[in-house]
């Protein structure tokens, strides 16, 4: 299960986390915290580490669903891969859904 938590949004500033919960807890993976400022559409480009040591480029772009709720659209690509991985960060346009309201 993969899920962002978005720590802060002030005006176009977003400090968010991105974490990966597999089967029966195990593994976890888990980014630090991202800090990005969003540009006018709502997107913006960031770089990560996760907690296994794996590392990437990424594009977060927040928005709102066909049905008005407000969701994230996360894209992760990895450009380090550790000796000790098991898995990966790496997404292809998962969209996430957010649990706080974002207008954009």
């Amino acid at each position: 299960m993969y899920g962002v938590v978005v720590k802060n949004h002030d005006g176009n500033n977003v400090t968010f986390g991105v974490f990966y919960l597999g089967r029966n807890a195990s593994p976890f993976y888990e980014t630090d915290l991202i800090t990005v400022t969003l540009d006018k559409n709502h997107s913006a480009s960031f770089d990560w580490d996760d907690s296994r040591g794996n590392s990437g480029t990424g594009t977060i772009t927040f928005g709102m669903t066909e049905y008005d709720q407000p969701c994230a659209t996360l894209t992760m690509n990895q450009t380090h891969t550790s000796d000790s991985n098991r898995y990966s960060l790496a997404t292809t346009n998962k969209k996430l859904y957010a649990t706080e309201s974002y207008a954009p």
